[in-house]
């Protein structure tokens, strides 16, 4: 499938009109080590805002090595405009693939590690590691940008929630990208992961279960 500036293209999709209900958006717990606080968002809950059905469409084998290579190609030039150091790291050899639409996985990405340049200062890095545990895909996106704060982890994923304003008048947007990317990854069958340190930077890490052989 041709993915070649899909990102400028999805401008477009903000004006889609958005269903109701979310999952995989509220909290069932917390862990911490060393001041830094996980959350995990399970399938099963559900938020206002979109529909996960929504996000499947057409489902195919779908190689995550070439998604994450693609994102990372298509972001190279946002992220060099803004100083920030984007760096791909493929841990695995095996290609790892999964049924699901191409294009709503390349989406996920896109959203996540567009959220990690836009979230990151000058001089900052956003790391994109592609792995494998067990029977499930990893893809990571983690950042030093300015974090989260603990009690705004819950609501990121809130559509048009903002977790700093002034921030979001620069970056600008609706606060769509957070969102769809929980609604896409449900859509999947999968769940994202945020461990966040305001001031040190957040880590999202998407996982994915892997086509069966």
């Amino acid at each position: 499938m041709e993915r070649r500036g899909w990102l400028s293209r999805q401008n477009q999709y903000i004006d889609t009109p958005q269903p109701k209900g979310v999952g995989i958006l509220a909290s069932t717990g917390e862990s911490r080590k060393h001041g830094t606080k996980s959350r995990y968002f399970p399938r099963s809950q559900k938020r206002k805002g979109l529909e996960t059905h929504d996000f499947l469409g057409h489902s195919d084998c779908v190689s995550l090595h070439d998604i994450v290579s693609d994102v990372a190609k298509e972001l190279a030039p946002l992220a060099m405009a803004a100083g920030v150091k984007l760096i791909t790291d493929i841990r695995v050899q095996q290609s790892l693939e999964v049924m699901g639409n191409e294009q709503q996985l390349y989406r996920l990405v896109t959203n996540l590690v567009t959220n990690g340049i836009q979230y990151t200062a000058a001089d900052g890095k956003v790391n994109l590691t592609l792995d494998r545990y067990q029977q499930e895909a990893l893809i990571a996106i983690q950042d030093t940008g300015i974090g989260i704060a603990p009690k705004q982890q819950t609501r990121i994923f809130d559509r048009f929630y903002r977790v700093n304003s002034d921030r979001s008048r620069i970056t600008g947007g609706f606060g769509l990208g957070l969102p769809i990317a929980a609604a896409i990854a449900q859509a999947h069958q999968g769940n994202i992961h945020l461990q966040s340190q305001p001031g040190k930077g957040t880590t999202f890490t998407i996982r994915l279960p892997l086509k069966r052989r």
